[in-house]
């Protein structure tokens, strides 16, 4: 299965699942990497082999990136359904489930209680929210642990503007951050990311899809047209058991006590991050953040 899914995403060049909505934005990509290529090199024109080397790059990239997002709408499907015939929402399925496994661990004694001094008193209070039922609210302060953790790792960001010439100034942000324990730099064109940013937001038709989604949340696009019959698949399969499986991958068995859980839960899950868009400077990732909090 997932191998068709692969040639089917490769034969129809999509991302979104119909056929060749990813030349648009393929041709953004690579004319952008053209661009820094020359700039890097210093050089006015490209050799046919570079150019066909770097589309090779972007077209592998992106639709590998593809892949793993409908691998996630997969998995979101199947927990959607499982929250669906418990009668519950996405938050209070993944907190009872949380809290479930984490008592059949303390049952078990799979899990050694130890203090630990570096436990601070805003991570028991949110494992007492767990513990409590309160979900809304563990969810929420796991979010706003999580970004005061993602904030230790940016160590500076700075504004400034760089003059080239002298009617023409470039508007550049310099970051450093530490990942793998090495502090790096990174420094951004602002004016061109946003004109890229924008090529990109345009060929994705990122503000239609967003007002279709309203729409449809709000009743008023729908049709009997448009309704499909609901598909029996493999999602009669035990979800439980699957869920509970998925967690212990996901913490192993080396958890201390329950601030370590939540610690472990918020190393191992990132809460905020979704696929989709790269930077095509350095070929990383650029995550979007959602809304998990509201």
């Amino acid at each position: 299965m997932d191998n068709l899914l692969k040639f089917l995403i490769h034969k129809l060049r999509t991302f979104d699942g119909q056929r060749g909505s990813a030349e648009k934005l393929l041709t953004a990509m690579n004319e952008q990497c053209f661009v820094d290529y020359k700039r890097e090199k210093g050089k006015k024109l490209i050799s046919q082999s570079v150019q066909h080397s770097i589309m090779q790059a972007n077209e592998q990239k992106l639709f590998r990136k593809v892949y793993f997002r409908f691998l996630l709408l997969r998995i979101r499907s199947k927990i959607s359904f499982m929250a669906l015939q418990k009668r519950m929402t996405i938050l209070e399925l993944f907190a009872t489930t949380i809290y479930n496994n984490y008592r059949q661990y303390e049952r078990l004694g799979i899990l050694a209680h130890k203090q630990s001094d570096s436990i601070t008193k805003k991570e028991e209070e949110v494992f007492k929210k767990l513990v409590s039922g309160n979900l809304k609210a563990f969810f929420r302060e796991m979010i706003e642990l999580h970004n005061s953790y993602k904030r230790n790792k940016m160590l500076t960001r700075k504004l400034s503007v760089m003059k080239l010439m002298e009617d023409e100034e470039q508007c550049v942000e310099d970051i450093t951050y530490k990942k793998n324990g090495i502090v790096r730099t990174k420094r951004i064109d602002l004016q061109e990311t946003n004109e890229f940013m924008n090529q990109i937001q345009q060929v994705t038709n990122k503000n239609k899809c967003f007002d279709i989604f309203n729409n449809i949340r709000r009743g008023t696009s729908l049709s009997k047209q448009n309704n499909k019959k609901f598909i029996k698949t493999k999602f009669e399969r035990n979800f439980k058991e699957i869920i509970i499986r998925k967690i212990k991958l996901i913490i192993g068995l080396k958890v201390m006590s329950g601030i370590t859980f939540v610690r472990a839960i918020m190393k191992k899950i990132d809460l905020q991050k979704e696929l989709f868009i790269m930077d095509i400077e350095e070929g990383l990732e650029v995550y979007i953040p959602t809304e998990l909090s509201q």
